[in-house]
């Protein structure tokens, strides 16, 4: 049987090239919207979406499908109680971009600890070659702390970075780590301490219901005045306009975010125009390294089920 399998936004070469040479034949639609997801759909077994938001509607169009792949890690975007309920499988590619995510953690640090937006506005637009005297406030990563809300795969390959390759102290909190499950580098502290102690939080926590906008302008006040705040998990675990009242008061002194509340974010979003925010746009794991990966392994992940073999990265069990 050849089986067509619908890929909803650009995927790598790397695994359309697997796929196609399984016999599989592609309906590749990138940047479509519902509706065109649901033309070309009906008679697809498989799904692959990055970032494209698959309602029951979808589903429901999809007569013969047995299987959505995610190419990434968060499924917050896939109606995975629908799709478990018709009997479709989940799938995801959850290790795939994690040193990419990670790098890209040591990159906002760097970035912030250096203010890379003023130094490089001021130098190449204005010509301020004497910036670099002028600019006291730029620090080490070196002795500084990162604390970390969620120590997954992602959060410790970002700890070992900052610990062994940078001399940080590292500190972090998940309900259930103890400190015999992390490396001897990770010193495992309470929530409240992360926020307290950290001069980095970064947030690396998947989107669920009790994890939903449960960051706020408590938390911000928590924070030391110097510290700054990554996010490169998901856009709705923050309060944006409490995070962007906290960065306009200076209650902290900044923050690198690559995930929003609403995706694309509009233009007027305030966090795109502040200057002590380093904004990018679901970027992280976007690396030529991490994009074969993701795309290769999801290829793979799909074959399993698709030829009825167990999938590697389950999301969802199905009875």
């Amino acid at each position: 049987m050849k089986y067509k399998v619908f890929i909803t936004e650009y995927i790598d070469l790397s695994g359309r090239n697997y796929l196609s040479e399984q016999g599989y034949e592609l309906v590749y639609r990138p940047e479509g919207d519902e509706d065109e997801i649901i033309k070309g759909i009906y008679d697809c077994q498989a799904l692959i979406v990055r970032v494209a938001k698959i309602t029951p509607k979808i589903i429901d169009a999809a007569k013969k499908l047995r299987v959505i792949g995610k190419l990434g890690v968060g499924v917050d975007n896939i109606d995975v109680d629908y799709a478990t309920k018709l009997g479709i499988q989940v799938v995801n590619a959850p290790v795939a971009g994690t040193n990419s995510v990670a790098e890209h953690i040591v990159l906002c640090m760097l970035y912030c600890a250096r203010d890379i937006p003023m130094i490089q506005k001021e130098f190449c637009e204005n010509g301020n070659f004497y910036v670099k005297d002028q600019r006291q406030e730029a620090f080490e990563l070196e002795g500084k702390t990162l604390g970390l809300l969620g120590c997954g795969k992602i959060a410790r390959s970002a700890a070992r970075k900052a610990a062994c390759g940078f001399g940080m102290n590292v500190i972090a909190y998940s309900p259930s780590l103890t400190q015999d499950k992390v490396p001897k580098y990770i010193r495992v502290v309470s929530r409240a301490e992360v926020f307290r102690l950290a001069d980095f939080v970064s947030i690396n926590l998947p989107a669920t219901a009790l994890t939903k906008n449960s960051i706020g302008s408590e938390e911000f006040a928590m924070m030391k005045a110097s510290a700054f705040l990554i996010n490169t998990a998901r856009g709705s675990i923050i309060r944006e306009k409490e995070l962007i009242a906290a960065l306009k008061e200076k209650q902290i002194a900044g923050a690198a975010i690559d995930v929003f509340a609403s995706e694309p974010p509009k233009r007027d979003n305030e966090l795109l125009h502040l200057t002590n925010v380093f904004a990018t746009p679901h970027s992280a794991a976007q690396t030529k390294e991490a994009r074969y990966r993701v795309s290769r392994d999801l290829a793979e992940e799909i074959c399993r089920v698709l030829q009825k073999r167990k999938p590697k990265w389950p999301v969802n069990k199905l009875c």
